[in-house]
Order: C-alpha cells, then structure tokens, then sequence
C-alpha cells in the first residue's frame, strides 16, 4: 500500500497506522521533498486510543494545493 512512499519503522510495538489511514492518505496525498507554500486549504485532527509511551496519540493534517516537485 506503501509502494513509492518514502516510510521508516518505529519500535512501537504496535500499530500506529492502520490500512484505512493509509489508504486513504496514499489515495489522496503525496509526499514531497520541500515544505508546503500558502494558505493551507484544509485541516483536520485526531485523538487515538492507545497509550504508546513517548509517542503523541494526536494527529494534526494540513491540506495544501498540489506541489509540482513530488518525491521519486
């Protein structure tokens, strides 16, 4: 589901995302290499469920229009 992104493993020893976030972040996001300019044209947030020690259970999202320089 992952193919293209760029990810790395946290020793969390759970799961800290689930398919239907990752579908849905795959399905309507891209990754970038620079920082987003402008207003931002959306946001959201999150609260989770699990205690992970030294680990926010916060999701904050920022949308931005599309950025010509996405990673390879």
């Amino acid at each position: 589901m992952l193919s293209g992104f760029q990810v790395r493993k946290l020793d969390t020893g759970t799961e800290i995302l689930t398919p239907t976030g990752c579908a849905i972040l795959t399905a309507v996001g891209a990754q970038v290499s620079s920082e987003p300019e402008g207003p931002p044209l959306g946001r959201g947030f999150g609260c989770g469920h699990k205690d992970i020690h030294g680990f926010s259970d916060y999701l904050r999202v920022l949308r931005f229009a599309y950025s010509p320089d996405p990673l390879p």
